[in-house]
């Protein structure tokens, strides 16, 4: 994506799928196909079919992130950086989806642990005891520092 572009391009394609997936579906069933199967499209009118579909998308997406997201999965698992920081110990649900998906839902190596908690609690001045969104907060920005992670906006 362009850097003056807000968003990733994951976000842009995932409100895409997900709002032309809904679009074809509502056309499909109440409109019998009739915008989405022609033939014959303008540019225009692939402008503004892509244009309401990530719009529809980014709507979309605000009940799906509370439904999934905010009460679902909050419900049942616990935070990311608990798991990644070995707070807690892991329950049961939780080495369930660590051995399904573990890349991104597992404890990081004790060797980098202890780091992100060393460089965590420098940053804060000596904290002794951060607490995981503070954590967070502190490799947040060190990962935006670094531009391979993030690219500045230009």
């Amino acid at each position: 994506m362009k850097q003056w572009f807000p968003f990733s391009d994951y976000d842009f394609y995932a409100y895409l799928t997900a709002g032309l997936t809904l679009l074809f579906a509502l056309d499909l069933t109440f409109l019998d196909g009739q915008v989405f199967l022609r033939s014959q499209w303008t540019v225009i009118q692939v402008v503004l079919v892509l244009a309401l579909a990530y719009i529809v998308g980014q709507v979309v997406a605000i009940p799906s992130s509370l439904l999934f997201e905010h009460c679902l999965a909050r419900k049942v698992l616990r935070p990311p950086m608990t798991v990644q920081l070995s707070l807690l110990p892991l329950r049961r649900r939780e080495r369930l989806v660590f051995a399904m998906e573990g890349r991104n839902y597992g404890p990081l190596p004790a060797r980098i642990r202890e780091k992100v908690l060393v460089a965590a609690k420098v940053r804060l001045g000596g904290k002794s005891d951060p607490s995981q969104e503070e954590v967070f907060q502190v490799a947040y920005l060190m990962c935006r520092a670094i531009f391979r992670a993030y690219p500045p906006a230009q």
